[in-house]
């Protein structure tokens, strides 16, 4: 192309030279381009203020799904006046009540137990039972987290109480496994526990330059990474959803593939076989102090709080060593008594339930979980101070006139 004049035109030899130069080759290059979309991605990534993440995201595989609940849960305004927390042993039967209530017939499927069960967080038929003894609206959250022990629970507190949440009482169901588990001997390296490390510890530069703190750095990133990318397939996820009409499977609700009562064939026992032997006395006396601790956390903090034996199996208890299940029922009674908790020992009266009362080895099912509540609710209605508790705002002897005259 030439000008006017006839001489080259100034603007065509610019781009006829600038597409000769090296440096315009180099960005043709498909791989230069994606090492730039990869740092620019970096660069957000790590920009992205860590409220519009998820903690959970931070804990890999299969066990994000149990603290989930968590992530929504702690940052959130909810301040219920009663929070449960335990294992999947006092969330089994929340489900199955509340199924009960609405009507719905007990869900055996995979599914179910790996994704709607874990994180679930209601309590209506505990909700009712309560409200009904006090005259009061409660409202109740199940905090429960499957698999966690008792240094988990006392995690989860502390955090309750860093986000101003203040019940007014901690319902804490525990079983031998939750102070004796061998396969988690490494008790800050649980699922619930790293997720603490994630929710309070936004920081990705290292405090020093020792070779431990920038692996630690190097494990941040990583994680901010893997927390970025979870939210953007969350929120596809999400959207294409909302687009089409469909459920994700995190808002997957009961009402799909259901039987009725089927027969306990003891499941897992052999699990807890391994979980429970050799008895590891370390360890109970370890997860001892974490109960301490959180019940004098509460007591300093005005909260009452119910520690409860919960019930198993005589099949499930059997493969125990004696001793230390005497050991670990002695120290809940021992501790409890110290710090003025309530303590309710269904544990030790297990057979009072009936292999029908139970799914499996340990879990309570729609039957046994109705008496369990029924015991939970008889025993604080006798106890004075619980209701005074739960009735704060009120007096505790209009209760218990209220209950006099048939409330429950």
């Amino acid at each position: 192309m030439k000008a006017a004049d006839g001489s080259a035109c100034p603007v065509a030899s610019f781009f006829a030279n600038a597409s000769s130069c090296p440096l315009a080759n180099l960005f043709k290059s498909a791989m230069i381009w994606l090492c730039i979309f990869g740092f620019a991605f970096a660069v957000v990534a790590l920009a992205v203020p860590p409220r519009y993440l998820s903690a959970a995201d931070g804990v890999t595989g299969t066990f994000r799904v149990l603290v989930t609940k968590l992530a929504s849960f702690l940052p959130s305004s909810e301040n219920p006046d009663v929070v449960v927390l335990g294992s999947s042993l006092v969330l089994v039967p929340a489900v199955r009540c509340d199924d009960l209530i609405a009507g719905k017939t007990p869900c055996y499927d995979r599914w179910y137990y790996d994704r709607y069960i874990p994180e679930y967080t209601h309590s209506e038929y505990l909700q009712q039972k309560l409200s009904k003894l006090t005259g009061q609206n409660l409202t109740v959250k199940n905090l429960g987290v499957a698999s966690s022990i008792m240094s988990d629970q006392y995690g989860i507190f502390k955090l309750m109480l860093a986000e101003g949440k203040r019940p007014k009482m901690l319902v804490l169901g525990l079983a031998p496994r939750d102070f004796l588990d061998n396969t988690q001997q490494k008790h800050l390296e649980t699922p619930t526990r790293l997720f603490i490390h994630e929710y309070e510890d936004n920081s990705l530069l290292p405090q020093s330059l020792s070779i431990s703190e920038l692996q630690n750095s190097a494990g941040k990133i990583q994680r901010r990474f893997e927390k970025v990318v979870a939210r953007i397939r969350t929120s596809s996820v999400n959207l294409a959803c909302a687009i089409s009409g469909h459920q994700s499977v995190a808002e997957y609700s009961s009402g799909q593939t259901y039987v009725g009562d089927r027969p306990n064939r003891l499941k897992d026992l052999e699990t807890y076989r391994k979980l429970y032997n050799p008895p590891n006395f370390s360890m109970l006396a370890q997860q001892s102090k974490y109960l301490s601790r959180l019940l004098a956390t509460a007591r300093k903090n005005n909260i009452a709080v119910l520690v409860i034996n919960m019930p198993l199996t005589r099949e499930n208890t059997d493969t125990l060593d004696p001793a230390a299940l005497v050991a670990y029922t002695n120290t809940l009674a021992t501790i409890s008594a110290h710090y003025g908790a309530g303590f309710l020992n269904i544990g030790s009266h297990s057979d009072q339930y009936s292999l029908k009362d139970f799914e499996d080895c340990c879990h309570l099912n729609v039957h046994g979980g109705e008496k369990f509540y029924a015991a939970m609710v008889s025993n604080l209605a006798a106890d004075q101070k619980m209701l005074t508790a739960l009735n704060k705002n009120g007096d505790a002897q209009a209760i218990a006139g209220h209950q006099s005259h048939g409330a429950l």
